[in-house]
């Protein structure tokens, strides 16, 4: 049985046009910030540090006793005497000590105040049971910023919460809840999750979009978490594993 189409045929060729061209009018693209300058090699996959680098240039543990020490040196004898300081005093000689050694970071930041925040950093990650290596790979992106005079005294904290957010994202293997994660960073270093969030991206950018830490960065500060907490003694290459993925 033949249709008839001739109908929606005339239709079709009825129907108006309805297309329309646009005005020529130039549109300006907005313009975004570029990050190309951050994207140069970090050589971060080198099997050994570069020749100036140094663990302690920032905080160096052996920086704990002030001025007041005598050393009496007799032959094959070498002894330290220390004068009793009120810890008041102790605290103000050793941020001292820092300011000289250190002229160029940030005045209003202080050794005391780095280590507060380095401590604050494990105490969280200690209630979290997170990687004792998270701990060391948030205190490398710590320093590292301060070194780039990024920290100072009214951002520490933000900074160094954000730091161990960061960490504990790229770094810890088993599955971590980082809603509980940011109310204990609010708990304990007194920082809302909503600025943690807020700054995620801003820290990101100015750790260059590197967050992988090599191994001879983390080691020294992985060393001293072992050697001062009261975690059982850790075998470094049973730890990190004899032979790193990123290896040929």
């Amino acid at each position: 049985m033949s249709r008839n189409y001739s109908f929606i045929k005339q239709k079709r060729n009825n129907k108006k046009d309805i297309s329309f061209k646009l005005p020529n009018i130039q549109i300006r693209k907005k313009t975004a910030e570029s990050y190309a300058k951050l994207l140069t090699p970090s050589y971060s996959l080198e099997r050994k540090p570069p020749e100036n680098y140094h663990i302690t240039v920032l905080d160096d543990p052996t920086l704990i006793t002030g001025k007041h020490k005598t050393i009496i040196a007799l032959p094959y004898f070498m002894s330290s005497i220390i004068q009793y300081s009120r810890p008041s005093d102790l605290k103000k000689e050793l941020n001292e000590q820092f300011r000289q050694l250190h002229p160029d970071l940030d005045p209003s930041l202080t050794l005391t105040q780095i280590r507060k925040v380095k401590k604050n950093i494990y105490l969280a990650a200690q209630e979290m049971d997170l990687e004792l290596s998270s701990v060391a790979k948030a205190y490398v992106y710590f320093e590292r910023l301060i070194l780039k005079k990024e920290v100072n005294k009214y951002n520490r904290k933000l900074i160094g919460a954000t730091c161990l957010f960061l960490a504990t994202k790229v770094n810890d293997p088993k599955e971590v809840s980082y809603a509980n994660l940011l109310r204990v960073l609010n708990k304990v270093m007194n920082v809302s999750p909503k600025e943690i969030r807020e700054n995620e991206f801003n820290v990101f950018v100015a750790l260059e979009f590197v967050l992988y830490v090599p191994l001879w960065d983390i080691r020294p500060h992985f060393e001293r978490l072992v050697t001062s907490s009261e975690f059982p003694k850790v075998d470094m290459s049973e730890y990190f594993g004899d032979k790193m993925f990123y290896y040929n």
